[in-house]
């Protein structure tokens, strides 16, 4: 026969289950504060697309904005999600569940796990900081380049405003690497 939990067990038990609500509230949060972000850096790549007079620079920025509003809708989704408590499993996928399979990434509050490997959210900022130094060191050379010569004027004009975009989310990155390293 099981033991009946003590009362101080079941209190404590009580203490860790909301201090997981108040975590999942903290991470609600942060989904709409990234919802907002990539929202507004969609628009901006979309404004950018607009004065673009190179076709394929047209097509990089949209393509560059479509892939932030699926972000925006991915967040949207995961700051609508309400914690679950030991539901029965009757073998069927949630809607979020398929969108983790079809995408092979499966969210945790550890961070993702993509291909068997999970990286945290610590390792997940520290790349995203350093991709975007590379592509903002990339954006340099070409603006450098660009504005070498006269030729290309208008294009080294667009080439800098791009460079603009990216070197605030570069900020944006380090930032968010500041708020995980001070957890």
């Amino acid at each position: 026969m099981k033991p009946v939990p003590t009362l101080n067990e079941l209190r404590e038990l009580r203490a860790i289950t909301e201090g997981c609500v108040e975590q999942a509230a903290l991470a609600r949060q942060g989904m709409a504060r990234y919802a907002d972000y990539y929202s507004f850096q969609a628009e901006e790549f979309k404004r950018q697309a607009a004065r673009a007079r190179l076709p394929e620079l047209q097509d990089s920025l949209l393509r560059i904005a479509a892939s932030h509003e699926r972000l925006v809708q991915l967040a949207a989704r995961w700051k609508s999600v309400r914690p679950r408590l030991a539901e029965p499993n009757d073998g069927t996928d949630s809607p979020l569940d398929a969108e983790q399979k079809a995408t092979g990434i499966v969210g945790t509050e550890e961070g993702l796990m993509k291909g068997g490997l999970v990286e945290g959210s610590l390792d997940q900022a520290r790349r995203h900081v350093s991709q975007a130094e590379n592509i903002v060191a990339r954006q340099e050379a070409l603006v450098a380049r660009l504005s070498a010569t006269d030729r290309h004027v208008a294009l080294a004009a667009e080439a800098r405003e791009v460079l603009g975009t990216l070197q605030r989310s570069l900020a944006l990155a380090r930032e968010h690497l500041e708020i995980e390293l001070g957890k």
